[in-house]
C-alpha cells in the first residue's frame, strides 16, 4: 500500500542514488513489520474481549456493547497503522539520514 501511494514520488527523490541503494526494508524487516500488525491486531481484539466483560461484571450493560461497538475497531485500526508507519520510517531514514 505505502509503495503504491508514494511510488512517484519517491522515483523522483531517489534520482540522485545510486541503483544499488535500496530504500525499502528487506524482506525480513518486512515481515517483522506484519508480525508486529498480527500481535497488535490481534491484542486489541482481545483487549475489545475483556473490556465488555469487566463492564458487565461491575453492573454496566450498555458501557459493554458500547465498547465493543465503538473502541474494539479503533484500536484494530491503529494497530495496523503503527506497522504502516515504522516501514515509512524506515523509508525517510534512508532517504534523509541524519
Amino acid at each position: 500500500m505505502f509503495r503504491f501511494l508514494v511510488g512517484a514520488e519517491l522515483a523522483r527523490l531517489t534520482i540522485g542514488l545510486p541503483e544499488s541503494v535500496s530504500i525499502y526494508p528487506g524482506f525480513l524487516a518486512s515481515l517483522g513489520y506484519l508480525i508486529i500488525a498480527g500481535i497488535l491486531v490481534r491484542a486489541a481484539l482481545f483487549g475489545g474481549a475483556l473490556l465488555p466483560a469487566a463492564a458487565e461484571n461491575k453492573g454496566l450493560p450498555n458501557l459493554a456493547e458500547m465498547a465493543t461497538i465503538a473502541i474494539a475497531p479503533i484500536l484494530g485500526i491503529l494497530g495496523g497503522l503503527l506497522p504502516l508507519f515504522m516501514y515509512a520510517q524506515h523509508v525517510r531514514l534512508v532517504l534523509f539520514p541524519q
